[in-house]
Parts: C-alpha cells; sequence; structure tokens
C-alpha cells in the first residue's frame, strides 16, 4: 500500500511529464495534466487513513477524488476536478499546486505580480506579456472560443500556444487551472471558500484568456473546463 507521494515505497512510479525551469528557482509543468497522468493518482492503493491525514484541513470534508465524467480520453487535460483534488494530485506527484514564488499560498492581492506569483510570472514570462504568445490578443493561437475548436484539445497539441516562457503550452485557454491563492474567512466553509482559477478555457473569450485574468471559484467547484498544472522547486 501507497503511504506517500509516487515514487514512494508501494507506490506507483511518477508521471513522466515534462517541466519548464522558470526563473526564480522553480518549474512548471509543461501541459495540463492528462487524464492518463490523474488516473494514476486515482487508482494509487493509499493506505487506510493516509490522504485523510495528508490533505490540508481546507479539504477535511474531501471523500472522492474521482472526477465528473470519467474516465476520458488519455491525452486530454483532466477536468471536472475541485481544488482539493488538484492539491491532492500535485502533492502526490512531487510537485505543489502554483502558489508564491518559494512555496506557499499566494495572496489575493498578488494576482498580476511576475516577481511573487509563480502562475501569472511563467504565462507572462516575467511580466513581459499580456498573453503567453504575445502582447496583442490572436483567437487563433490557443483553444479559446474563437479558435473554433469547441471541446478540449489533447495537452500540448497546439504548437502555437506556446509561452510565456518556451516549451510551456495550453497556459491560456482549453481550461482553467487551480491555483492556491485562497481567500481566507474563518466564518465561510473551507468548501465554500474562494480559489483562483487560471489561464481561461475553449469556452473563453479574448479579455477571460489574458495571462492576468481574475476569476474565482468555491474550492468544491467542478466543471467540464477546470483542470490543473503543478509547479515544483528546484
Amino acid at each position: 500500500m501507497c503511504e506517500g507521494g509516487c515514487g514512494s515505497p508501494g507506490c506507483f512510479p511518477c508521471p513522466d511529464s515534462p517541466k519548464v525551469n522558470i526563473p526564480g528557482n522553480y518549474t512548471i509543468s509543461a501541459t495540463e495534466v492528462s487524464n492518463a497522468d490523474y488516473e494514476l493518482f486515482l487508482n494509487e492503493d493509499f493506505a487506510p487513513g493516509f490522504l485523510d491525514s495528508w490533505l490540508p484541513p481546507e479539504c477535511a470534508w474531501k471523500t472522492d477524488f474521482t472526477p465528473d465524467e470519467w474516465p476520458s480520453s488519455d491525452n486530454l487535460p483532466v477536468a471536472g476536478v475541485d481544488w482539493c483534488d488538484a492539491w491532492a494530485y500535485c502533492e502526490w506527484s512531487g510537485q505543489h499546486m502554483c502558489g508564491k514564488v518559494g512555496g506557499g499560498p499566494s495572496p489575493m492581492n498578488d494576482v498580476q505580480n511576475p516577481n511573487t506569483n509563480e502562475w501569472f510570472k511563467a504565462c507572462s514570462q516575467g511580466g513581459i506579456k499580456n498573453y503567453p504568445y504575445g502582447l496583442v490578443y490572436n483567437g487563433a493561437l490557443c483553444n479559446g472560443v474563437d479558435a473554433g475548436f469547441e471541446e478540449l484539445t489533447e495537452v500540448g497539441s497546439i504548437a502555437t500556444c506556446q509561452g510565456g516562457y518556451n516549451g510551456i503550452y495550453d497556459m491560456s485557454g482549453n481550461v482553467w487551472e487551480w491555483t492556491n491563492e485562497c481567500v481566507v474567512d474563518g466564518q465561510i466553509p473551507a468548501q465554500d471558500q474562494q480559489c483562483r482559477q487560471r489561464g481561461g478555457s475553449f469556452y473563453s473569450n479574448g479579455p477571460t484568456l489574458r495571462c492576468g485574468v481574475d476569476s474565482t471559484r468555491a474550492r468544491n467547484f467542478r466543471n467540464d473546463n477546470l483542470g490543473i498544472r503543478c509547479c515544483d522547486s528546484l
């Protein structure tokens, strides 16, 4: 039985998914997490009670990590996941949810700070770009509503949707991506607290596909256009 992250004794090997080094001593996943990679986590034979002890207090309500409309095509991005699904997968895979450069959650007022916000820094190439590919919106380059796909595309399959830094794909469109940026309010149940989603989806138009767009959902929210990307410290 597994009592740790991937690669630990009794656990599956870690997904062989590429990462891109970002200035600031961290990496970000080159692509959104695929269904095939998430399935490794989902099929892990965790020891009884391990996940309960491993999850953060904000996820004490969490009991099932199976995405909505599961299973799906291996190379599509996993979708229909909530914040706690994303947190658990990233930790299991030896990474963490993208948050603050240097580790931990990023404050909610840090949405467009390229010096301290891991996700925004990677998408905007350190604050240089409005979109991963440049300053000006081009609806043909990524899987947003103007590209005409009208559905999810396989992770990393759109060569024109690369950037901010070379080798990162789909930071604009395809699926929204959960980040470690949440409202902290003890008066609100943890599952109802708002957390930031990044990057827009195949439903999104130009303004919503910007690196700096500010959008939040409840921690327990799931949708067919909301998925996962992870970061890691070097």
